[in-house]
């Protein structure tokens, strides 16, 4: 079993690995099997696999004999107490699950396997923001158009499109999950979306997005905050490219809640 502590200092060792080499992500999926690798390596001295009960929730009859298999392999092999995708409620896929019980409930529902959140030590959600370059916003707000105007912070914030990664809606998913004793998302952006420390000239492009990514901050912390949920940002590091010779992007954790 990990503590939450420990959890916290592998999702940062986690962040730093990116930052070393952001180049050997080529998807969201590379980050997944790298933090489940990890986390494995860190349960391999003090957890085995898990023997979970079976609960039919609901199948197919003439189909039982494979139903029976799943469940055989369950009492007899057991199962990593680390997976992604998992499944707490219908329609719901949680990026990294870690259970802290040697015995979790698999529920079997016509296939698909979901299990109960007091069962789990830790849960992860993971963003890759590969493309974007600035914090989105809704239509009709125009900053670089606008780059000489003067916003306050709650124009700032009712202009950025919180729907557009989902950051926000998986901070709250996991803030649900009060049971859980750590719970995470990780964002990582290859362009310094959230203009973490940007450079001078990504200041002087555009200097709302940086207003922008100031307020979107402010907005994650808060939200981090409220939901008691630890929120980590990733970016390529830039050393020295910052103002008075300091890095730029980086790793930052946005809220610590631990």
């Amino acid at each position: 079993m990990l503590s939450p502590r420990q959890f916290h200092d592998l999702t940062e060792q986690m962040g730093k690995q990116f930052t070393e080499n952001p180049g050997d992500f080529v998807t969201e999926t590379d980050l997944q099997l790298l933090m489940v690798s990890d986390i494995r390596e860190a349960l391999s001295g003090s957890s085995g696999g898990n023997n979970p009960r079976f609960k039919i929730d609901s199948g197919s009859t003439f189909k039982q004999a494979y139903i029976d298999a799943v469940e055989d392999g369950y009492h007899h092999e057991g199962i990593d107490p680390v997976h992604t995708e998992v499944s707490l409620e219908k329609g719901e896929r949680i990026d990294i699950g870690v259970f802290g019980t040697p015995q979790p409930t698999a529920h079997w529902d016509n296939g698909s396997k979901k299990f109960d959140a007091k069962d789990f030590d830790a849960l992860f959600e993971l963003k890759f923001v590969k493309n974007q370059k600035k914090p989105p916003t809704t239509t009709g707000f125009t900053p670089y158009q606008n780059r000489n105007s003067n916003y306050g912070q709650g124009t700032l914030k009712s202009a950025i499109d919180w729907e557009d990664i989902g950051v926000k809606e998986d901070i709250e998913a996991l803030g649900k999950r009060t049971s859980v004793p750590y719970r995470a998302v990780l964002v990582f952006s290859n362009f310094n979306y959230y203009y973490h420390r940007p450079t001078q000239k990504e200041v002087n492009h555009a200097p709302l997005y940086d207003d922008l990514g100031n307020a979107a901050w402010d907005m994650m912390q808060k939200v981090g905050s409220d939901m008691d949920v630890n929120v980590l940002y990733v970016a390529p590091e830039l050393p020295g490219a910052g103002r008075s010779g300091g890095s730029c992007g980086g790793l930052a954790w946005i809220h610590e809640a631990i």
